[in-house]
C-alpha cells in the first residue's frame, strides 16, 4: 500500500487533482485529461521517487493509474 500511496501522490501531484479521486481504472488521457508534457513528468518523478530506469516502451504501456502498479509490481518495487 505504501508504493500505491507514493504513486497516487505523484499523479495527484502533477495533475493538480486530489489523490482520493484516483483508482486503478483510471486511464491518464481519458478520464484524468493528462497531455504528454503531463504523462513525462509523471515519468521523470516515478523515475526520481523509486530510483529506477523508465523505458519509452514501458512508459507508453502504463496508460492507467493501475498500470503504473502493475509495472512497479513487475520491477520489483511492490
Amino acid at each position: 500500500m505504501e508504493v500505491e500511496k507514493r504513486v497516487k501522490g505523484i499523479i495527484a501531484n502533477s495533475l493538480r487533482i486530489d489523490p482520493s479521486k484516483l483508482s486503478p481504472e483510471c486511464n491518464f488521457i481519458k478520464d484524468l485529461h493528462a497531455d504528454s508534457l503531463d504523462v513525462v513528468e509523471m515519468v521523470v518523478a516515478m523515475e526520481r521517487e523509486f530510483n529506477i530506469q523508465i523505458s519509452n516502451d514501458d512508459a507508453e504501456g502504463m496508460r492507467t493509474v493501475g498500470g503504473v502498479f502493475d509495472y512497479l509490481r513487475r520491477q520489483g518495487h511492490c
